[in-house]
């Protein structure tokens, strides 16, 4: 499969949102209402193109803004940083939500 490869890689990123439309950090399986976490995830899951699930370091209540919160994700998907990087301008994500640098890291290191 093209863009793809057998091991996985593990990306760090820094994001900064405005939480006034958000429920919160966590997604959450019992409703709908929008999270960060799940506006993330769908983001990063069309680049990846592949099911994609995020860490970070805390979470907030609804309502909530951040800055420079990091996330940590991993991906067998094969891109460059440029491509990740996509994630800041496209149509992927909420335009409440911005995404910093993406950049790889050792596949065992924790980064949140």
């Amino acid at each position: 499969m093209s863009g793809f490869t057998s091991g996985v890689q593990r990306y760090a990123a820094i994001v900064e949102y405005n939480g006034a439309c958000f429920h919160g950090w966590q997604k959450q399986k019992h409703h709908n209402e929008p999270t960060i976490q799940a506006a993330l995830e769908a983001a990063i899951s069309k680049v990846a193109n592949h099911p994609v699930e995020i860490a970070c370091a805390g979470r907030t209540d609804a309502g909530v803004h951040a800055t420079r919160q990091v996330i940590h994700f991993d991906s067998h998907a094969v891109r460059t940083e440029y491509s990740w990087l996509g994630l800041r301008c496209s149509g992927y994500r909420p335009l409440t939500l911005s995404f910093m640098p993406v950049s790889k890291r050792a596949r065992g290191v924790i980064v949140t």
